[in-house]
Parts: C-alpha cells; structure tokens; sequence
C-alpha cells in the first residue's frame, strides 16, 4: 500500500510539472506571436521592422479598402505629402515613410502592403509600400524622401522595380506607366531618359505584409 501510495505521489508530481509547463509554454505562445519562415526554416518574431524612434511599426487596415487601379494610385500619390517629409536617419528614416504612407492609403480606402526588403553585401535593408493594382498587376512604392528640402513641383514619389538577384530599381511616378521590371531592365542605362534614380543595391528578398 505505501509503494502503491508513493508511485501515486510520484505521478501526481510529474503531473503538476508538465502542467506547469504547459502552461509557461502557452503563455510564451500568447506573448510571442510567430510566423514560419520558408526559406531560413525557422521561427521568427512577428515584428515587421522598428522606426528611427526605436518604436516598433503600426499598421493601421482599412476593412473597407480595396484595390486602386494604376490611375487611382498615381493620383493618390500625387495628393499625399509623405514623400515631402525630410528624412533623417535618427528621426523619419525608410520605415516611418512605409508606415505612413500605408496609413494613409488604407484611411483614404486604399489597400496596401508594407514590404521589407533585404540586399546582397548591404547590412541595412530597405521598407517600401505595395498595391495591387486592378489593371496593371502587383505594383511597388517606395515614397522614401529626401536629406533635403523638396521644391514646389519636385517629389520622391517612386515606382520601385524588384527581382531577387537583380538590381533595385526606382522611376519617378512623373516618368513610369509600368510596374513591369522589364521597363526598368531596357531603359536604365539611357542617360538621355529622366525621373531615375540610385539603386541601392541588389535585392536578396522582399517580404510583402499584406496584413499585420
């Protein structure tokens, strides 16, 4: 009977411990939310990226919204002033602008994405916008201003151009109809051809967050 009695005790033990470590099992589940990751195979942290603040990005969805087509985004982009921000690196950087800019597309009932870049041989990635649009396809924004105070009539309104393993290419809205990389491709090398702008480099991966 005491032997019975102990191996009762003993269970009852093992138990309470497996129950205890359930539950600080659950309790990291509900804190740390994850998402699986396909190409690194591993878990990772659900925080899309942090501003120049140190705060973490706030995405704010529109239930509402739908996709623009390429004129209703252009025109969009031509009213909202995100790009006429000056960026400082230690105040308003790459994030604060993809951030912003996805706000006020979903608040004006514009659908957007907030897409994370990463570059061969560069430490620091970028952050940019994506729309579908309804008759030119998957169309990507990068709004990123200037260190500089912009004119009247200037803009850092951007169609950007990606293909992992292909240069990072962005066009002025002013000077692109197309989100097709192949635009970027036949054109970049023509010096006569105005509204380009510096690669930053070659895309490893873009990771597109359509919610969040």
């Amino acid at each position: 009977m005491k032997s019975l009695a102990k191996r009762n005790i003993t269970y009852r033990k093992l138990a309470g411990i497996s129950l205890i470590f359930l539950i600080i099992l659950a309790y990291i589940n509900f804190v740390f939310a994850f998402e699986y990751d396909e190409n690194s195979i591993s878990m990772k942290p659900r925080v899309l990226s942090y501003k120049a603040s140190g705060e973490p990005v706030e995405l704010i969805n529109n239930k509402s919204a739908q996709d623009p087509t390429w004129d209703e985004l252009m025109a969009f982009l031509k009213e909202d002033d995100t790009d006429r921000i000056l960026y400082q690196s230690n105040v308003f950087d790459c994030v604060d602008y993809a951030e912003r800019l996805h706000n006020n597309a979903e608040q004006a009932g514009i659908r957007a994405a907030y897409v994370s870049i990463d570059f061969y041989d560069l430490e620091k990635g970028h952050a940019i916008n994506a729309f579908q649009t309804s008759d030119k396809g998957l169309t990507f924004i990068d709004c990123t201003g200037s260190q500089s105070p912009l004119g009247e009539l200037d803009s850092y309104d951007k169609v950007a151009y990606i293909e992992e393993g292909k240069e990072y290419g962005i066009v002025s809205i002013y000077y692109t109809e197309t989100p097709d990389y192949q635009f970027y491709e036949l054109r970049k090398d023509n010096p006569r051809l105005r509204g380009f702008f510096k690669s930053v480099g070659v895309v490893k991966s873009a990771q597109v967050y359509w919610e969040y």
